[in-house]
């Protein structure tokens, strides 16, 4: 009888120990709601970035041209699955991301070429460079999760789509002639469009608290790697003006730094 009581003894309290294990495990999971599990999350993306443009000749000398930088404010959304690794800290995630602004567009009307093989026989060119509003992105989350305070810092790396287009006119006039309806006025030399769609990489740093059981606030800050495309030019017309085929133009879609507000609600399973 003894030995049974001293038995029940021990297993009554192997079962309460058990029991509050399981209750804090359970507390802690349920403190990582915003994080663990599937997730969505919406807020303000501000993207300071542009495009730049260059002729080059076929003797390798290169005419740089347009140079813009665009500050864009807009919106941003994701969509994405995480999961903090059992018995340790460390956060894991995938997710996509959509940010979206007004599109960016630079011209530059008008403009003297800097090089004119017959001096009687001018050049002008006209250029317009336009950036897609629409940015996606696929990325993963490295992070670290603290359960006292609810805040996962984290680096995230990926890619993210961008699109530009670049338009170059080039035109040419006869400069001894005040004749405007003279056939060489105004006539097109050549006119070319490059169009870039790059895939380029993204690595940022982010912050991220939990709010409620379903309610984060992040703050994060992303570096985008720039992209260019040289694409050859051709001639349009006769080409009896003194020119030489085989130039080209190169368009470069400049490094980008975004930064991003955003509320975010886990979605239970």
């Amino acid at each position: 009888m003894k030995k049974v009581i001293i038995l029940a003894a021990v297993l009554g309290v192997v079962s309460c120990v058990s029991a509050e294990e399981s209750a804090t495990e359970a507390a802690a999971e349920e403190e990582l709601v915003c994080h663990n599990g599937l997730y969505f999350g919406g807020g303000f993306c501000f993207e300071d970035s542009g495009e730049k443009t260059a002729y080059i000749y076929q003797d390798g000398r290169v005419d740089e041209q347009l140079n813009r930088t665009s500050m864009r404010l807009g919106g941003s959304i994701i969509l994405g699955y995480g999961k903090k690794l059992s018995a340790t800290s460390i956060y894991l995630a995938l997710e996509a991301g959509l940010d979206f602004k007004r599109n960016a567009t630079y011209k530059e009307p008008d403009q003297a070429s800097l090089d004119n093989a017959d001096t009687s026989f001018s050049r002008y060119y006209s250029e317009s460079v336009r950036r897609n509003g629409l940015s996606p992105s696929l990325a993963l989350r490295l992070g670290h999760y603290d359960c006292d305070s609810g805040i996962l810092t984290f680096f995230k790396a990926g890619v993210s789509y961008v699109k530009s287009s670049w338009n170059y006119l080039e035109t040419s006039s006869d400069d001894t002639s005040d004749d405007t309806s003279d056939d060489t006025y105004g006539k097109k030399i050549q006119e070319s469009t490059t169009s870039l769609s790059s895939y380029q990489p993204i690595v940022a740093l982010g912050i991220e608290r939990a709010f409620t059981k379903r309610l984060s606030g992040r703050l994060e800050v992303e570096y985008r790697f720039g992209k260019n495309k040289t694409n050859s030019n051709e001639y349009s017309g006769d080409n009896g003006d003194g020119f030489i085929d085989g130039d080209s133009g190169k368009l470069t879609q400049k490094e980008a730094i975004n930064i991003r507000a955003l509320v975010c609600y886990n979605v239970k399973l």
